[in-house]
């Protein structure tokens, strides 16, 4: 469904829009591994939550929370008594944030006509980790119409999958 759609159309953007990215993906837990197998500066994409709202003939209204995490190795002191290009390297990792946020605030996709509403920034905030790498989370909500279930036909894996049910007997 949508919720695929959208997360496929960020990881092929985010690269498009910021090159220096060394590794943009789906967020599967890679920064929670002692040695994580990524390449640095980072983003990892993954939707948080999406909430449903009921309309006409079955249809539904989804609004979708979509996180992006941006992380960077620690290597440069910001210190006050730190040498200045060191400092000024410093916050590469929140330059990139608002690169990121340059790039997906407004999106709709890769697709004519798009398939859901644009992309709008909901919340910044640093995800504690340690000492290993500098990590902030940038989410952001947008919105989709869900066709009924029973009009749904989906690929899993990339095959087919016709779902029919019924809605008397509450049986597929």
């Amino acid at each position: 469904m949508k919720k695929t759609m959208i997360l496929k159309d960020i990881v092929a953007a985010l690269p498009l829009a910021l090159p220096q990215l060394k590794y943009v993906d789906k967020d599967w837990g890679q920064l929670d591994k002692d040695n994580p197998a990524v390449g640095f500066p980072c983003a990892l994409i993954d939707i948080t939550d999406v909430d449903y709202t009921d309309l006409s003939a079955g249809w539904q209204l989804a609004s979708g929370t979509f996180t992006v995490k941006v992380a960077n190795q620690r290597t440069n002191s910001s210190s006050a008594h730190a040498p200045s290009t060191a400092k000024n390297n410093s916050y590469t990792t929140l330059e990139l944030c608002d690169a990121v946020h340059l790039a997906l605030n407004g999106f709709n996709g890769l697709h004519t006509p798009s398939e859901y509403a644009p992309l709008v920034r909901r919340g910044f905030y640093k995800q504690e980790n340690g000492l290993k790498y500098e990590c902030y989370a940038i989410t952001y909500k947008t919105q989709w119409k869900e066709p009924p279930a029973a009009q749904t036909k989906m690929a899993i894996g990339g095959v087919g999958v016709d779902v029919e049910f019924s809605p008397h007997t509450g049986q597929q």
